[in-house]
C-alpha cells in the first residue's frame, strides 16, 4: 500500500518551494568508509570476461557484441536526457541494423529522424574518441573534457534555461566551453539543487583531476569511478550536456582501467538518480553497486549471441538474470 502523504495548500507548497534549496558543495574526496569495501567478486567475473575477450575463437563474437553496446549506450543515454524517446521497436532496429534515418518510423520517435540519426552519430564520434585517446594513451584533463562535450553536442544548437526573472528561455549552447550562468535545477519535490557556480567550475575541476590522479593507481575502478562521475556532475560544468559527458567521462575511465563500459538503460533511469542523489549526500555505495550492477548488464548485452553455458562461465550461475529470464530475454539491453 502506498503511503499518502498530507498536501500542502496552494500557499504553503509555494512557501516551501521558495526556501528549499541545497547549497552547492566543492568536490568532497573518497571517505574512509567507501574504502572497505572489496571488490574480489567482481574482480573475478571481470576477468573470466577478459579472458574472453582475448580467446580467439571469441573474437568475432565479442567485437559484435560490443557493437551492439555501444549503439546501445549511444541511444539510451539521450532517452535518459529527455533528448528523443524512440519506441521498442524502433530501438531495437536500430540496434541490429545501425543509424540510418530510413529505418526509423516518424511515428516511432518524438523527432524527426535525420536529427534522431545525427544526434546518436554524434554520440557514437564521442564514444570512439574516447578510445582514440586510450589508445594514445592521453590521460583525462579539462581539455579532453571540453573536446567531448564539443563532439557529444556537435548538433545541439540551444538548451533549455530560465532567466533573471524565472522565465523558462532558449540560449545558445556553447560547445566546449564552461557555462557563464548558473545552471540550478528545481527537482519534482521543489527542492533547487545548486551546481557550482560559474567562477568555481575551473578550481573545483583542478581539485577533481589532483585528487583522481592519486586515486586511479590506488583505488578500485568500480569504485574510482563512482567517484569521478559523481564529482564531475556534481560541478555540472557545462550550460547543457553534463550528463552525457559525464557517462562517456566514466566510461573513459572504466575501459583504460580493463572494465566494460557500462550502460545505463532507460529502464534504470530512476535507479541512477537514486543512487546520484544518495551520493549528493555522501553515501557513494549506492552509487558503486548501481555500477556493479550495470557493469553486468554491459557483459550480458555483449554475450547476448553466445550460448547460455558460455555466459554463465563468466557471469556465475549464481547471477538472478540467469534464474528469472528465459534466453530469449537476453539480446539488446535488457
Amino acid at each position: 500500500m502506498e503511503l499518502q502523504f498530507p498536501r500542502p495548500r496552494r500557499g504553503e507548497r509555494e512557501k516551501e518551494r521558495e526556501t528549499r534549496y541545497t547549497n552547492w558543495r566543492g568536490i568532497q574526496p573518497l571517505a574512509a568508509v567507501d574504502l572497505e569495501r572489496g571488490f574480489d567478486y567482481e574482480d573475478e567475473w571481470n576477468q573470466r570476461f577478459q579472458t574472453l575477450r582475448a580467446d580467439p575463437a571469441a573474437r568475432e563474437g565479442v567485437r559484435e557484441g560490443l557493437e551492439r553496446l555501444e549503439r546501445s549506450m549511444a541511444i539510451e543515454t539521450g532517452v535518459i536526457e529527455g533528448l528523443y524517446n524512440p519506441t521498442h521497436g524502433v530501438t531495437q532496429t536500430l540496434l541490429r541494423e545501425g543509424f540510418r534515418a530510413e529505418y526509423v518510423r516518424r511515428q516511432g520517435v518524438d523527432v524527426e529522424p535525420e536529427h534522431l540519426v545525427t544526434v546518436l552519430d554524434d554520440h557514437m564520434a564521442a564514444a570512439e574518441m574516447v578510445y582514440a585517446f586510450i589508445r594514445e594513451d592521453r590521460p583525462i584533463t579539462k581539455h579532453a573534457m571540453r573536446e567531448l562535450h564539443a563532439q557529444i553536442t556537435a548538433h545541439q544548437e540551444t538548451h533549455n534555461a530560465v532567466d533573471m526573472l524565472g522565465r523558462r528561455v532558449q540560449r545558445k549552447l556553447r560547445r566546449g566551453v564552461w557555462k557563464d550562468f548558473p545552471n540550478n535545477p528545481t527537482r519534482p519535490d521543489g527542492t533547487v539543487h545548486l551546481y557550482v557556480p560559474p567562477e568555481q567550475v575551473d578550481p573545483q575541476l583542478d581539485l577533481l583531476l589532483d585528487l583522481y590522479g592519486a586515486y586511479e593507481p590506488a583505488q578500485h575502478p568500480l569504485l574510482t569511478g563512482a567517484w569521478i562521475h559523481h564529482r564531475f556532475i556534481q560541478v555540472h560544468p557545462f550550460a547543457d550536456g553534463n550528463g552525457r559527458t559525464g557517462r562517456v567521462l566514466l566510461n573513459w575511465h572504466l575501459v583504460r582501467n580493463g572494465w566494460p563500459p557500462i550502460l545505463v538503460h532507460r529502464q534504470d533511469r530512476n535507479a541512477y538518480l537514486y543512487a546520484m542523489q544518495q551520493a549528493d549526500a555522501d553515501d557513494l555505495s549506492v552509487l558503486t553497486e548501481f555500477l556493479i550492477a550495470m557493469a553486468r548488464k554491459s557483459i550480458r548485452v555483449v554475450m547476448a549471441d553466445f550460448p547460455v553455458e558460455e555466459r554463465m562461465g563468466v557471469l556465475g550461475p549464481d547471477d538472478p538474470d540467469y534464474v528469472y529470464r528465459k534466453e530469449d530475454g537476453w539480446r539488446n539491453g535488457v
